[in-house]
């Protein structure tokens, strides 16, 4: 079992590294490997193996830092096809009532309010956004210049899964928002 490292320990290694070392590292690529498209795409019974409640009901439960750690091990063990992942996650995909896109805030709180039926907030948060995000617009690391082109390669690599259910999920929200406007346009 690999030995545990200090919170500083991991910090000081990281901030030695390259930015291609550390999204290949053993602890950060398995977070990163379709993540989206797990969660979204994943049953979670093949999961059971890993811990059962020890209260004695025998019910599963996970006991990993982290569940990306646990898709992984089932990736690494060959014991999780992401070609069924993708397609239960269209599948899940196709079941939801409305599809909000990060990127498109607005239209998706209005799907969403219109949905629920209540009224649309003035103004919607923006936390967690940098000043630099903010200036940068909607501008991605691939535009942005300053993310290599082996490290771009690589991102691609563990996130080709979560591109397609985005991919997927961004032409359900096309259709949604042009739904949308078709109704509103005839009221």
């Amino acid at each position: 079992e690999p030995a545990l490292l200090s919170v500083p320990a991991v910090k000081a290694a990281y901030n030695q590294s390259s930015l291609l070392d550390i999204v290949t590292s053993p602890l950060v690529a398995p977070t990163m490997f379709n993540t989206q498209a797990l969660y979204l795409g994943h049953t979670f019974e093949s999961l059971a193996s890993f811990a059962l409640d020890d209260s004695g009901d025998d019910k599963p439960v996970i006991q990993f830092p982290a569940l990306e750690l646990a898709f992984a091990d089932l990736v690494n063990r060959g014991n999780l096809d992401m070609n069924h992942v993708f397609i239960a996650a269209k599948e899940k995909l196709d079941e939801m009532a409305v599809i909000g896109i990060t990127e498109n805030l607005y239209e998706s709180a209005d799907l969403i309010c219109r949905y629920l039926g209540i009224p649309m907030p003035k103004k919607l948060p923006r936390e967690r956004v940098s000043r630099a995000r903010q200036a940068l617009g909607n501008i991605s690391y691939r535009d942005s210049g300053t993310i290599p082109a082996d490290v771009i390669r690589e991102i691609d690599a563990l996130t080709e899964c979560d591109r397609e259910v985005y991919q997927y999920a961004r032409q359900l929200f096309d259709r949604q928002l042009m739904s949308r406007r078709r109704r509103f346009f005839f009221l």
